[in-house]
C-alpha cells in the first residue's frame, strides 16, 4: 500500500503513446460501442419510467394489461 506517490515513484515508468493513425482506428472502433452504450442506457430510463408509471396502477386495478399495453405503443 502506498501512502504518498513521490515523483521517485514514478519517474522510471514508461508510457507509450500511440501514433495519430492507432488513436483514430481506436476511435474509429470503439466509437459505436459507447453509442451503443448510450442509446442502452437512454432505453433503460425509458423502460424505468413506464414501470414506475404501469406497475401502481396495474397493482391497484387502475388500468387492465390491454390497456396498458395501448399506453407503452403510444409512448414508443
Amino acid at each position: 500500500m502506498f501512502d504518498t506517490i513521490a515523483t521517485n515513484t514514478i519517474e522510471h515508468v514508461k508510457v507509450l503513446i500511440a501514433t495519430g493513425l492507432v488513436m483514430r482506428q481506436f476511435e474509429l472502433t470503439v466509437a459505436p460501442l459507447f453509442l451503443k452504450v448510450l442509446t442502452n442506457v437512454e432505453e433503460a430510463r425509458t423502460l424505468a419510467a413506464l414501470r414506475d408509471l404501469l406497475l401502481p396502477k396495474l397493482m391497484s386495478g387502475e388500468i387492465r394489461i390491454r390497456e396498458a399495453e395501448k399506453a407503452i405503443e403510444a409512448a414508443a
